[in-house]
């Protein structure tokens, strides 16, 4: 590689960052109150990323609000030539999930 950054592993970390994520925010929560194991997250594909425009349009959301998520890392996004791609997937479960 000449130092490209690879926008399938960047998925895929992002990916194991919101696990990690979910299992903090169990740990922390489970001596306050019961409460059930943290859903599994939906499954983030490099197959559907879209860009941020596009999904916007889809899911009827602001582009501001989509990249700003990615920035936030709220949904799966990887950044390609200065531009945002967001997973379909990824971003259709934080909808159903807030």
């Amino acid at each position: 590689m000449t130092g490209q950054a690879d926008p399938q592993l960047e998925v895929y970390v992002a990916s194991v960052e919101a696990a990690i994520a979910d299992l903090r925010r169990y740990v922390e929560q489970r001596d306050q109150e019961s409460c059930p194991l943290p859903t599994q997250q939906a499954e983030t594909r490099t197959d559907d990323l879209i860009e941020t425009s596009a999904a916007a349009s889809r899911f009827r959301i602001a582009d501001d609000t989509v990249r700003l998520w990615c920035r936030q890392k709220k949904v799966f996004g990887v950044k390609d030539g200065g531009r945002w791609l967001v997973s379909a997937s990824a971003l259709r479960a934080k909808l159903r999930t807030g």
